[in-house]
Formats: C-alpha cells, structure tokens, sequence
C-alpha cells in the first residue's frame, strides 16, 4: 500500500501496527526493517502525525513494552499464534511486512501506553476527548488522528488546532448532530467488543 485507505478502515490495524512493531523491534533490540520504515512514513500521511508526534507516540509505546517485558512475550507469542495469543490474522513481522498481533492487544498496549508530560505539553495539549477518554493515552490520540482524517465534522470534537480552523464554521447545531451520532457509533461499537 503506498497511500492511505481513501476511506476510513473497518479496523485501524493498517495505522497501529508499523507502530507497535516498530516499537516492539526496539523493544527487543533487534534492527527496524525498512518495511516496517516504509509503513510508518504512510501512516506519517495522516494530517495531524508530525514527525515529532510519531517520535513521541514511539517513545511512549517503547517505554511501555521496556518496562513491561511479559507484554513484549505476549506480542511475540501474539505475531506467532501461539499459546492462545494470536488468530487468524497473526502473523510475524518479515522483511516484506510488519506483521500482525490481536486487535484487542494492539488497543491494550496502546491504551498502557502514556505520552510523557513535557511531549504532551509540547505536542498534543490541543487534543480533547468528548468521552472523557485521557488525552496522554497514545490509543485516544491515535484515534482521533485517524477520525480527522475521514471525517472533518468529527474533527471538531477531537482537535483544537491549527487544522481545526479550517472547520470552525460548522454551527453548534451542526456539531451536537455529529457529536451524538459519535456517542451512538461508539455505544455500538464498545457493545459488539464486549460481546
């Protein structure tokens, strides 16, 4: 793939993982292919990813893997199939692809993982959360880089900065509409994950 879904994926696996794998790479010592290189650059496409942003992101998921090294065996057993850990779609990180882990451990290791303070201030203090989620959760700030880029008016609700200027034209009215629709999508949503 050598440019972003031109709509928005029914999973966010084509986003997370060159993360998580470079992360896991690091974690483990061993050298970060150039696929895995060439799949963070795409996902770098996403409007609000700098590259101090993915810098940052990596560091948090990086730090979490370190300081948890039964989450980094979980993730190989994961990328395996082994044990229990993996599924249909897992698979290990090659030279020609970067691999796959779980959907649920992919959200839980990017939910464990936390931006530290000063990059937070510095980088992602104008992203905001209308669940509440915390915005120094690597996973809240990933979801709402990917809801900005398929859907403007859900920006609105996610991003306070300078692409959000772009659409502070919307009307409130607008923006409740869109804001409970989101709430809906997200009740469907956390209902089919749990079942």
């Amino acid at each position: 793939m050598s440019s972003l879904p031109s709509t928005m994926p029914e999973t966010q696996s084509v986003f997370f993982m060159p993360l998580l794998t470079h992360a896991y790479l690091i974690a483990k010592g061993q050298e970060v292919t150039p696929v895995v290189l060439t799949q963070v650059d795409l996902i770098k496409k996403l409007k609000l990813l700098t590259d101090v942003r993915y810098t940052a992101m990596l560091n948090s998921v990086v730090n979490y893997l370190k300081s948890n090294l039964v989450i980094v065996d979980q993730m190989e057993k994961s990328y395996n199939n082994i044990d229990g850990f993996g599924d249909v779609s897992s698979s290990p990180p090659t030279i020609t692809s970067v691999g796959h882990i779980t959907g649920q451990m992919q959200e839980e290791i990017l939910k464990s993982s936390r931006l530290l303070e000063e990059d937070y201030l510095m980088h992602f203090n104008n992203f905001t959360s209308p669940s509440g989620d915390d915005t120094k959760i690597v996973f809240t700030i990933f979801e709402a880089m990917i809801t900005c880029e398929y859907s403007s008016e859900m920006c609105e609700f996610f991003y306070n900065g300078e692409y959000h200027q772009k659409y502070k034209k919307i009307n409130q009215a607008k923006k409740s509409k869109y804001y409970l629709k989101y709430l809906k999508y997200k009740a469907k949503y956390l209902k089919l994950k749990n079942s």
